[in-house]
């Protein structure tokens, strides 16, 4: 038995296919694993196929010509690539780059069984769409957000996020990207978290002291 069937069977299962629809899909899928840290989407390379993330995570930002980069969404364990999925739709090249964020484990399905499934399946259309209504609206959230909101608030509400047992393992260039920021500006912002004693700044970490006040730095209270 091929070694990838259960989690091809797990999708399926999540997408809530008929018996002939998911015969078709089994036959069609294939599952590809990436380490962490690999671009697998880059900005003008066409969607070849329907993408569902199984495990890990992939980081989709978008890259201007200056170098900055906004961080849009994440495509997280067992879920599909809205981003792709719109590509698919308009038959359009990617506008975004994505970055493995861990070890990712995806299911690829071709463009022409995924074309075949969302117009012949009920089941599989509904899913995706309502998939891809949901992702849509944190996307308008996320761009909102970079474009109305302070830098403290947002690198408040992004320490709090990626916060694990009490410390944050990310670079400031990384927190950079992700509320769309320069890096030496999330520097500064950091030494004034630290002044306060909302966090203390090591090597290769940031430890959060007072995790309260950084929720209430990422909800405008301290504006």
């Amino acid at each position: 038995m091929n070694r990838d069937s259960p989690l091809i069977n797990h999708v399926a299962d999540r997408l809530a296919l008929s018996d002939e629809a998911r015969e078709r899909f089994i036959a069609a899928a294939g599952v590809h694993r990436f380490p962490s840290g690999l671009t697998v989407i880059q900005p003008g390379q066409n969607a070849n196929a329907y993408l569902y993330v199984i495990s890990g995570a992939v980081r989709m930002q978008l890259v201007g010509a200056n170098g900055r980069v906004v961080t849009l969404l994440r495509i997280e364990n067992d879920e599909p690539c809205v981003l792709t999925t719109s590509c698919l739709f308009s038959h359009r090249p990617y506008p975004v780059e994505g970055i493995t964020e861990g070890e990712v484990v995806a299911l690829t399905l071709p463009n022409s069984t995924f074309d075949s499934l969302f117009a012949g399946s009920p089941p599989f259309r509904e899913a995706v769409l309502r998939t891809f209504s949901e992702r849509v609206g944190e996307i308008i959230v996320a761009m909102e957000t970079n474009l109305f909101e302070g830098i403290p608030a947002r690198l408040a509400r992004a320490l709090v996020a990626s916060a694990r047992d009490g410390a944050v393992r990310l670079t400031h260039a990384d927190l950079a990207a992700e509320i769309g920021s320069a890096r030496e500006v999330v520097s500064r912002q950091l030494a004034r978290f630290a002044e306060r004693g909302w966090i203390e700044l090591h090597r290769g970490t940031i430890e959060i002291r007072d995790p309260a006040a950084l929720k209430r730095e990422s909800a405008g209270e301290f504006a």
